[in-house]
């Protein structure tokens, strides 16, 4: 009976080393969701959205009221510049 002694002790201390190695990962909070990180993907979704739809009025609403805004696109030469600039670009879209 004393062979086995040494052996269910190394088998309970493992485990037992396991579980307490182990238990602050179970315990650990989800992250936090980013409150910019939703709203930005909110706005791309609206944008995706309104670009499904042909809805220039709503892609336009997602601008803020400046004169100054742009759009840059991917390519050279692609830039536009204003309100009524954007709007343009959109419509040829």
């Amino acid at each position: 009976m004393k062979e086995h002694c040494p052996r269910n002790y190394r088998s309970l201390l493992a485990a037992t080393l396991a579980w307490a190695l182990t238990t602050p990962v179970w315990a650990a909070q989800p992250p936090a969701t980013d409150p910019v990180k939703e709203e930005v993907k909110a706005v791309l979704t609206q944008h995706d959205e309104a670009m499904d739809k042909q809805d220039t009025k709503a892609l336009l609403a997602l601008y803020a009221d400046d004169p100054t805004i742009a759009m840059m696109g991917t390519g050279p030469g692609e830039f536009w510049k204003g309100k009524a600039e954007v709007e343009t670009a959109y419509k040829e879209f």
